[in-house]
């Protein structure tokens, strides 16, 4: 499992704990909101692990004011995140998610 993180002790707790459980994990950092490092963080997957069989977008962040007190650049990091995360890790590594999974 790759465990793409923003906070590294999060990410690390819980490389240890699937791999106290026999499991292999390993931490990659990226922010999902930079389409480029998504590409490497896919690059780095492809390079230590193998292809991509499930993706799971749970990347997201959450502004801590109140709608009166959010900026334009508040609302658009939240946007970049929580939806343009997605759409960069599922464009990276739909190719290797529909050639295993799916059968043509």
């Amino acid at each position: 499992m790759i465990a793409n993180y923003r906070s590294s002790e999060a990410a690390y707790d819980t490389a240890k704990a699937i791999e106290d459980d026999g499991g292999t994990a390993i931490p990659l950092q990226a922010d999902v909101s930079d389409p480029a490092e998504v590409e490497t963080m896919r690059d780095r997957v492809h390079e230590l692990a193998s292809p991509v069989d499930v993706l799971v977008n749970n990347a997201g962040i959450t502004v801590d004011k109140t709608f009166s007190n959010m900026t334009r650049e508040d609302w658009q990091r939240m946007i970049d995140v929580n939806l343009g995360g997605v759409f960069n890790c599922t464009n990276a590594f739909f190719d290797d998610i529909r050639e295993r999974v799916w059968d043509p």
